[in-house]
């Protein structure tokens, strides 16, 4: 159970682009205009494994658009490792790598024959020591230990509580250190150990894109911690 919630919080745009395309059987990508294809890249960093891993996905015109796979001809790497299809209902490309990576650049050749490199770096954050215990009856001040958010940057922070009982925060604002946990959403936690699972998420703009344009990031989850919700 703490596995599958921990995938909560994967991004946003990810999750609404797996939501949307369920509906759609995916086609080849040389079905369509090369120059309206939409990319997302993830590199994403596990510190509970230890394990880095690259993602991409390819939709037609935009986020939300029909799945596509890639056709002979085309191909994604990740530092010259060729990504596999991981599922073929969203057309999730992957690859894994040992350790951490402190930056990735992803190469994808289209059925043209034209090439796009796009680069992202991984920012790292972790959990303050003396974080050991959250009120479930008043709001409460989150810090986490690392840099202040940037323009592109926010945290994802999910408390899984006994009972299968959680709850997800996010904080987006630039300069903040900190997440404000609302005494509302903290009511609903029974007391009793919980689970933290927190993810510092670091986009930036596509070097190398299609007029479709697309979206690069990347995702460091420190190793998770359990604190006392009282």
């Amino acid at each position: 159970m703490k596995t599958k919630i921990g995938c909560l919080i994967i991004s946003v745009c990810v999750l609404t682009s797996l939501f949307f395309s369920a509906c759609q059987d995916p086609e080849s990508s040389a079905s369509v205009d090369q120059d309206r294809i939409y990319v997302i890249y993830e590199l994403f960093y596990n510190q509970n494994t230890d394990i880095t891993k690259g993602r991409a996905t390819f939709r037609f015109g935009n986020a939300i658009g029909t799945p596509l796979f890639l056709a002979t001809g085309s191909e994604v790497s990740c530092d010259g490792e060729l990504m596999s299809k991981f599922l073929d209902a969203v057309t999730i490309y992957v690859v894994d790598f040992a350790g951490k990576k402190d930056s990735a650049t992803f190469k994808w050749i289209d059925t043209d024959g034209k090439e796009f490199f796009n680069t992202v770096h991984m920012t790292e954050i972790d959990y303050v020591d003396s974080i050991t215990a959250i009120p479930n009856d008043a709001a409460f001040e989150f810090f986490w230990d690392g840099d202040a958010l940037v323009d592109g940057e926010n945290v994802v922070l999910l408390i899984d509580a006994v009972g299968n009982a959680s709850q997800l925060f996010n904080e987006t604002k630039t300069g903040s250190n900190s997440i404000i946990l609302s005494k509302a959403q903290l009511e609903k936690l029974p007391e009793g150990d919980a689970t933290l699972y927190m993810d510092k998420k670091h986009t930036v703009d596509l070097q190398e894109a299609t007029s479709a344009g697309g979206t690069i990031f990347s995702t460091y989850r420190p190793t998770n911690k359990v604190v006392e919700i009282q």
